[in-house]
């Protein structure tokens, strides 16, 4: 998507795209939002590498995972004056889905009675992480980024091997983490070796931090693990396990459960084409979980998302979830 068709597409009013989950989001928002700001290069230039007056970032706070309604008035405060030096302002939301409520109803009013001028970008994985009447306030544009071909071939450059690369391209990356990896390879082969030597003798609440971690290799075996403790139905688990995630944020669980989803999908897709660098992880799970458990349980996961984002009980939520894996069928 070009800078020309990012701008048509933008408009003046809002936009809603719905990003990759491994897209580095303000680095990736400033510059869907820079076409916005102004007809000069050397504007639209300054907003991707150092933000711009015009350009108005609504986060959460330092040590805060979620944005909320103070933060929406600080922006209705600040769009109420002219631009600085582009054209137009730009309410630029990185992660929309870390709107609570009340801030999501707040920013709908402005939304739809907007000052002259003002512009919104907003970020999101899912349209259902949002409000509906926010994203029909919006046009949704769906935003692919690199093709997986392209990310493959970026961590060879890097100096991974093809068969790393696949593995890594393949794997749900959290925001940055494929720059990370790029600028500072690993030797994957170790890290792989030395997590599954840790999870051999973790205890549950080491297997927890494990998936909640930012290792991205240490993580991705953890939920693996993970799948195969839900197929004993580890007491472990289903207890002291379970109370450690219920103590998380909402949003660190929706991304719990995203990243779980992944994992199992990944094991879905490895029947046909399994990585050797973990085959034997993928076959004992698909050997004693079975593919129709394991995609009547993604649905499951979908539905458990759904309810924490509407705020329904967090612990009750998951031991759902869990209890129901062992007795998971698909519905053909």
């Amino acid at each position: 998507m070009n800078q020309d068709k990012l701008a048509n597409a933008g408009g003046i009013g809002a936009s809603l795209f719905l990003v990759p989950a491994t897209a580095d989001r303000l680095v990736l928002g400033r510059t869907l939002a820079a076409p916005l700001l102004s007809s000069s290069s050397q504007e639209v230039e300054r907003a991707k590498l150092r933000g711009h007056p015009d350009l108005l970032e609504l986060v959460a706070p330092d040590g805060k995972e979620r944005i909320g309604i103070a933060q929406v008035r600080d922006l209705i405060r600040s769009a109420q004056f002219s631009p600085v030096q582009g054209d137009r302002k730009v309410c630029l939301i990185p992660r929309a889905e870390a709107l609570t409520p009340e801030a999501s109803n707040a920013l709908l009013k402005i939304m739809e009675e907007p000052p002259r001028g003002l512009a919104f970008v907003l970020l999101a994985d899912h349209p259902s992480d949002l409000l509906p009447t926010i994203v029909s306030r919006s046009r949704v544009v769906r935003y692919t980024g690199a093709s997986s071909n392209e990310i493959q071939s970026q961590f060879q450059h890097a100096g991974y091997s093809e068969e790393e690369a696949t593995w890594l391209t393949r794997q749900s990356l959290r925001d940055g983490e494929a720059d990370v990896l790029m600028s500072a390879p690993i030797d994957l082969q170790n890290a792989l070796t030395a997590s599954r030597t840790f999870l051999a003798t973790a205890d549950i609440l080491q297997h927890i931090e494990a998936c909640l971690g930012n290792d991205v290799v240490l993580r991705q075996q953890a939920f693996c693990q993970l799948l195969l403790r839900l197929e004993s139905q580890d007491p472990d688990l289903m207890t002291a396990g379970i109370r450690v995630l219920a103590t998380q944020d909402r949003d660190v669980l929706v991304q719990f459960l995203h990243e779980l989803l992944a994992c199992s999908f990944e094991i879905l897709r490895s029947a046909t084409s399994s990585s050797p660098l973990d085959a034997d992880e993928t076959r004992e799970l698909l050997d004693r979980v079975g593919a129709d458990r394991l995609l009547a349980f993604c649905l499951a996961i979908g539905d458990a998302h759904q309810s924490l984002r509407v705020y329904g009980p967090i612990e009750g939520n998951l031991l759902s979830l869990f209890l129901g894996f062992k007795g998971a069928v698909h519905a053909r």
